[in-house]
Formats: C-alpha cells, sequence, structure tokens
C-alpha cells in the first residue's frame, strides 16, 4: 500500500520506487515490474532481436533499477524514460558480448545487412523497429520523455501535461515536436514514415507482452542483487556477465546457485524461457485483436468508422459539380469525428482542433485526409499550406493574411492553382463579406542566383549520414555557426532551395549552365535547420546566403529577375522586396 499521497500524485512508478526504498516492500517492487515490464522487454528484443538475450537483458535492467533506486527517488526522472535509456545501454553491452562469444565459436563476424527501404511513405513496423531505439537515444532528454509517456506509458496528452507541470496544449506541441524529430532521425537512417504513420506504429507495437514468467524472474533477481550489495557488480556489464554465467551453468525449470564474487556469497534466481508465443496472423482489413497480458487488463480497439458512417461524411464534404474548393465552417458533423478517430485513434495530434488547418482532397464524392497543419487556418496560412505558395511568391496585405478561416478545406484533385485563388476569394466573400481577389502577375523582383555543382562540406562531421541514404544537413545562419540543429525538415534539392527562399525572402533561382547528372544529385537527401529569425537587411541575406552556399559548394549572387507571383494588391503598391 503506497502510504504518501504525493507520490500517488506524482507518478505511480515513482510512489512504489519510494516505498521499496522507505520500507523495502518486495511487493511495491514486484508491482513496479509487472508495470513496466512489457515496456522494457519489448525495447531489448527490439534491440537484440533474440528472445532468450532480450530476457536476460530484461532482468539486468531491473537489477540494475533495484540498486540505483536510492539515487533515483531524489532525482526529477520519468522512470519510463531512465528504464528505456538504461534497457539501451545493457542491450549494447549483450550485443558486444555475444558478438564476441559468435566470433570465438564460428571465427567469423555475422553481419546483418542494413535494410534498403523502396517505399519510404508506407514504412513498416519491420522497417522501424532495429532503428527505434538508437534514433531515440539521439533526442533529447525533454523529448524522450515525452515520447516515453505517450507511446510506452500509453498516458494522455492532458496527464503528460500534468506530469511535466506545463498546458494540455503545451504538451501536445511538445509531443508533435518531439516526435517529429524522431521522424527525422529514422530518416537519416533510411525510414521515412509520415509523421501519423510513425504514431501508428509505435502507438501498435512499441510496448507487447512479456513472457508470463519473466517478471517474477526479474523481480526476485533484483531483490538478490540489492540483498548481496557487495557481491554483484554496480555497472550494467558486470550485470551482464552475471546473467551470461547464469545462463551458462543453470538448467532446469528453476535453478538457483551461489556465485561467490569477492569474497561474499549472492543469490541469483534464473527461470527458463516459456515455449514461444503462439504467432497471431491478422486478415487484411480486419480489426485489430485484443491482446490481454497476463494480470493487465485488456483494452479493446478503437471502433472504426462504419461504412454508412464513411458514406455521410463523404456527402457532406462532396464537392458540388464545378466546386474546386470547399470551406465546411463548425459545428461539425458527428461523423467527422468518427473519421479522426479511424485515422488518429489516440488523437495525439489533435486534428479535432478547429483553429488549425485539415485539409481533404475529393474527387468530387470519396473525400480523405490529405495534410493537417497545427499553425492557426488563416487565409495566408490556407494559401501557403494548402495551396503550396511559398511566401516569397505572395503579396497580400498583413490584415488579409492574418484574416482567420476556421474550418476544414476540401480541394479537388488536379484542380489548377487559379480556380483554388478562386474558390478562395469567393469563400472570403460569402462568409465575411470581405474582398480579396488573387492575381497571378509577372515582374522584376529581387532574387538569388545559384551557381555551382553542389557538394557536402558540412559544418560538422555528423552533419552528413550515410546510414540507408546519404543525408547533409545544411545550416541556415548568421554569425557563428551553429552546434546544434533548431528544429529541422527533410527533402530533395528542391525542396532546399524553396526552403532557403523561404528563410530568406527571395526567391532562389538556380542556374547551372553544365547541367548536373541527375544521379549525382538523387543520390543525396537534405536536411535543413533554420537559425534565421524575423525580416533580414540586404547585407544579413548576402551573408547567410554565402554561409549557406559555402556548405552547399554553391555561390548565390543577390540579383533582379522577372519572376511569376500572386498578389492581391493593386499593382502599385505591389510588394517588391528587399
Amino acid at each position: 500500500m503506497i502510504h504518501d499521497k504525493s507520490d500517488q500524485i506524482e507518478a505511480p512508478d515513482m510512489a512504489c520506487l519510494r516505498q521499496f526504498v522507505r520500507d523495502a516492500s518486495q511487493e511495491a517492487f514486484t508491482a513496479l515490474v509487472q508495470r513496466r515490464i512489457d515496456m522494457v522487454y519489448s525495447a531489448a528484443l527490439r534491440q537484440v532481436n533474440d528472445r532468450a538475450l532480450a530476457e536476460d537483458v530484461t532482468q539486468v535492467v531491473f537489477i540494475t533499477l533495484a540498486r540505483k533506486a536510492p539515487d533515483l527517488v531524489h532525482r526529477d526522472v520519468v522512470l519510463s524514460a531512465w528504464l528505456f535509456r538504461t534497457t539501451h545501454l545493457a542491450a549494447l553491452d549483450a550485443l558486444r558480448r555475444e558478438r564476441r562469444r559468435r566470433k570465438h565459436e564460428q571465427h567469423a563476424a555475422m553481419i546483418n545487412p542494413k535494410k534498403t527501404i523502396t517505399e519510404p511513405d508506407e514504412s513498416t513496423w519491420d522497417d522501424v523497429r532495429p532503428l527505434l531505439d538508437a534514433a531515440l537515444m539521439g533526442l533529447s532528454e525533454k523529448d524522450r520523455r515525452a515520447i516515453a509517456l505517450r507511446f510506452f506509458e500509453g498516458r494522455s496528452v492532458r496527464e503528460i501535461g500534468s506530469l511535466q507541470g506545463i498546458s494540455e496544449d503545451a504538451a501536445r506541441q511538445r509531443l508533435w515536436r518531439a516526435t517529429e524529430r524522431l521522424r527525422v532521425k529514422l530518416a537519416t537512417r533510411g525510414v521515412t514514415p509520415s509523421a501519423l504513420g510513425l504514431a501508428s506504429v509505435l502507438s501498435a507495437h512499441a510496448v507487447q507482452a512479456a513472457p508470463a514468467s519473466l517478471a517474477d524472474a526479474a523481480a526476485h533477481a533484483a531483490f538478490s542483487a540489492v540483498a548481496a550489495k557487495a557481491a554483484i557488480p554496480l555497472s550494467l556489464k558486470g550485470a551482464i556477465q552475471l546473467m551470461a554465467w547464469t545462463k551458462a551453468q543453470m538448467t532446469g525449470a528453476v535453478a538457483v546457485a551461489a556465485l561467490l564474487v569477492g569474497g561474499t556469497t549472492a543469490t541469483v534466481i534464473y527461470v527458463n524461457r516459456p515455449p514461444t508465443e503462439r504467432q497471431i496472423v491478422l486478415t487484411p482489413g480486419a480489426p485489430p485483436p485484443t491482446i490481454r497480458a497476463p494480470g493487465r487488463p485488456a483494452v479493446a480497439p478503437a471502433s472504426p468508422m462504419t461504412p454508412d458512417m464513411k458514406d455521410r461524411f463523404d456527402q457532406a464534404y462532396a464537392l458540388d459539380p464545378g466546386q474546386n474548393l470547399k470551406h465546411v465552417q463548425p459545428p461539425f458533423i458527428p461523423e467527422r469525428d468518427a473519421y479522426f478517430q479511424s485515422v488518429d485513434p489516440h488523437d495525439m495530434f489533435n486534428m479535432k482542433d478547429t483553429s488549425s488547418i485539415h485539409v481533404f482532397l475529393s474527387d468530387g464524392h470519396h473525400t480523405d485526409l490529405n495534410q493537417w497543419n497545427a499553425a492557426k487556418s488563416t487565409v495566408g496560412q490556407v494559401v501557403h499550406d494548402v495551396f503550396g505558395v511559398p511566401t516569397y511568391k505572395l503579396d497580400m496585405l498583413p490584415a488579409d493574411y492574418n484574416r482567420a478561416v476556421f474550418g476544414d478545406w476540401v480541394v479537388r484533385r488536379g484542380v489548377p492553382l487559379e480556380a483554388q485563388f478562386e474558390g478562395l476569394s469567393k469563400v472570403v466573400l460569402d462568409e465575411q463579406q470581405a474582398q480579396i481577389r488573387f492575381e497571378k502577375r509577372e515582374g522584376i523582383r529581387p532574387v538569388l542566383i545559384a551557381t555551382g555543382r553542389v557538394t557536402c562540406k558540412p559544418l560538422n562531421p555528423d552533419d552528413l549520414q550515410t546510414s540507408g541514404m546519404r543525408t547533409f544537413l545544411v545550416h541556415f545562419y548568421l554569425g557563428k555557426p551553429p552546434k546544434k540543429p533548431n528544429g529541422m525538415a527533410i527533402g530533395d534539392r528542391g525542396g532546399l532551395l524553396r526552403a532557403i527562399g523561404e528563410a530568406l525572402g527571395r526567391e532562389v533561382i538556380y542556374d547551372d549552365p553544365e547541367k548536373p547528372a541527375p544521379a549525382t544529385q538523387g543520390s543525396l537527401s537534405y536536411m535543413w535547420s533554420n537559425h534565421l529569425h524575423g525580416n533580414l537587411s540586404q547585407e544579413q541575406i548576402a551573408q547567410a546566403a554565402k554561409n549557406i552556399g559555402d556548405q552547399l559548394g554553391l555561390t548565390f549572387a543577390l540579383d533582379q529577375r522577372k519572376v511569376s507571383y500572386w498578389s492581391s494588391l493593386p499593382p502599385t503598391e505591389s510588394a517588391s522586396g528587399n
């Protein structure tokens, strides 16, 4: 029983750990092990890819937890994040020992070739699994905590905010940023799931049921470790050695051995593994099964959207003949919530928020979500995010750009940009009696001319990744070169040039008289990190362009060129830039 009320408010994990330290309560520690055994075992199995070795690593992690408990209860830790990091270290050490053993026995290293992903937008759990833990270790502690609380502990966004002392909206943004950074880390290793796809596979697979007997084995091993304080080394390496010795020496259903280390006797309990669990084969289109771990309540899967509900949703969001853009204002029909639940069952991205941008594509009859953006839905954001018009190709008054237009946007597939602008003007006129008419123009405007052949000259050695695909990180900065990225995005050469233009406020035109071979450009995937903020002077633009060019092997020159752009201003008021 937990007596400290503050423990219950903070987190059940830490409450159990404090009771274990305070009262030497084996019941409290066992409850903690049972709560987190699936998470630790799943992380170990992902990394070592061997069930028996994963069980050994799991026991090592809880031995380490028991030994370090007196220190942990006085620190500000999210225990699931701490367990994840400890599992990673233990798994690395176990793999090193396993490789040495195999090399000794077989006189050859076993090398597992990396997997090449040919369809990055359809990445599966099998693609993500072997890379997940290393990618998570590359995140900051704050981001790793958010991921651990959401996907390893199954906490709601509200609970994450409460546990970390921030608002629910702030927790949602932190979780979004952490997931996006994790996605970028995975992209550098050759796997590029979408944000929704990554959240989905983590929710479904991050934690799997451990063997039924493993929790008891881990708890007993931890108690034995605490009882023999001087006998069992504190390091993970020493704990792995202990488990390896145990594995080699003992057989039978349950074996108990006395191990002399440094003149002190330690009792170690080792439980043999149960038979391999039955594999579950899912029929395409069938709902996922309810999996119940021993001693844990079953969690039913979210109810899918029924065909009738989808039909009603499609009818409400259908485009009329000749209509290319539709704005659906709140309040929304109930089928909308059911649809969002079907595409984002864990409400990770708060897609039901009426102030953000939701874009649907329609063929006139069937409608499906195409993108979601947490930015406030304004006329300017719709042009930028829904229509895909970069800021340097758009002239609008700030009052028009920031005019709120909350609701969902339905766009006809393949519709020309002119028709989208015409539809937006009609929406603003009908709903707000405001006239905003967009016109495509051509004029002399300031641009940046880029010349040269692209080469990789990273600021730091780690800025060029070679795992799975070559990914080159470009920093946009002024003054001192940055040491760490400030948010990141990823794309091809065209996306990189557009990002430079967005950051510097003018279009980038790439002039290459030699026309480099496509294979040279196709071998690189670009990431960029923007450290530039606010409006830049012409001198600052030139300096930032030089810093970017030095990394790319390009030369940027300020110039004036005749280019096309979109404007809602009278011709005399059209912005000309710096």
